[in-house]
């Protein structure tokens, strides 16, 4: 996950787990974020209340935010 500066690999199963992943963004006038999701076989993979937010790391994960 991550652009090409930025890249996290992390190992999926089948349990649901948090993942968290720190980006810093280049200086400039556009802001954006894209991530990519490659997989190395075939799967299903669920994707649930992704959170950004400015700072060092991530805060607690907050509902409904």
């Amino acid at each position: 996950i991550g652009g090409a500066h930025n890249a996290g690999r992390f190992k999926l199963d089948t349990e649901w787990q948090r993942y968290t992943l720190t980006v810093f963004e280049k200086p400039g006038p556009q802001r954006y974020f894209r991530w990519d999701l490659v997989l190395k076989q075939q799967a299903t993979v669920w994707v649930d209340a992704v959170q950004f937010e400015e700072g060092e790391e991530a805060t607690s994960y907050v509902p409904g935010r």
